[in-house]
């Protein structure tokens, strides 16, 4: 986080996906986000446990339409207080049923160590541990402005107008 600028604390206010795929208008209900400070370089093989959402902040409640290939921006419902001196561990829950086919592939970077945990089920929302992976998904922080914008400046001068009057035939 701080290599990409998150040297003081901030709001984090939207999060971003890149997804691979093409789908279109992919809509998926009931989705549940939760983000918490976290550090652990390896990702130890705890992590790989179902967390209790209730020790995270509870971020985001609603759907996401995904449109690939490129981002998908979800603006949270509650912002995050990010403190630079910790990493942040992002619990997302796909409660959408009817959704199991066909969903995006996000687009993720290789890393040394496990960085990830995934899980997913065909029957039943899964609530047992899942795997580790050494695959981060690419994901987009954003924050609010800081300094207000410049004020606006007029790009073209004002026009003279000149109507002309034709004789009658």
């Amino acid at each position: 986080m701080q290599a990409a600028g998150f040297t003081t604390p901030q709001q984090i206010t939207r999060l971003a996906f890149f997804v691979d795929n093409s789908p279109v208008d992919y809509v998926m209900d009931d989705q549940r986000v939760y983000m918490t400070h976290f550090y652990d370089s390896a990702y130890g093989s705890t992590a790989a446990g179902y967390p209790n959402p209730s020790t995270y902040t509870y971020v985001f409640n609603g759907s996401v339409t995904w449109s690939g290939p490129g981002w998908t921006e979800i603006t949270l419902t509650t912002p995050f207080n990010y403190d630079p001196s910790w990493g942040i561990e992002i619990f997302w829950e796909n409660r959408d049923g009817s959704r199991i086919s066909g969903p995006p592939q996000f687009r993720y970077t290789e890393t040394d160590a496990y960085t990830a945990v995934y899980k997913y089920s065909n029957t039943s929302f899964p609530t047992t541990s899942g795997t580790r992976y050494k695959k981060r998904p690419n994901i987009w922080f954003m924050t609010p402005t800081i300094d207000p914008p410049s004020p606006a400046a007029a790009v073209a001068q004002p026009m003279k107008l000149k109507i002309l009057q034709l004789p009658p035939n």
